[in-house]
């Protein structure tokens, strides 16, 4: 997996639709959050991921239906670890957002306030990441 780490002070805006932000080389990138959220989704919402959820949970009772309803609702686009714990792939002692891009976009931050004010900004506009301290 192809990963671009960049730190939260070249993120430019964070909206509804998505992502902007500036590389080391002073270009502009975005990322449109619907697109994360569709690519996201896709592969949870089989026949297939119902009978490994059903597997894995054999005390929820839900139909397909309901399985997939849900899924929809949690508006998944990336993954977090506030302790910024390595994960073989990302350095170590900074907490990080993950988002489902290809490549995948690595976003490190400096400090809990960063973090916070992005995830903020993410569920302000109904937006959801995986916690995976």
């Amino acid at each position: 997996m192809k990963l671009k780490i960049i730190e939260y002070s070249q993120v430019k805006d964070v909206t509804e639709d998505g992502l902007t932000y500036t590389d080391k080389e002073g270009n502009d990138h975005s990322i449109n959050f619907e697109e994360i959220y569709k690519k996201y989704l896709e592969p949870r919402i089989t026949r297939d991921a119902y009978s490994d959820f059903q597997k894995h949970n054999p005390t929820r009772i839900e139909s397909f239906e309901q399985f997939v309803e849900r899924q929809k609702r949690r508006r998944v686009i990336a993954q977090r670890n506030v302790l910024g714990e390595q994960s073989g792939e990302i350095p170590g002692g900074l907490p990080w957002v993950k988002f489902h891009t290809e490549p995948t976009l690595v976003i490190r931050f400096a400090n809990h306030h960063e973090y916070d004010r992005l995830l903020g900004q993410l569920r302000v506009n109904r937006w959801h990441t995986v916690d995976l301290t």
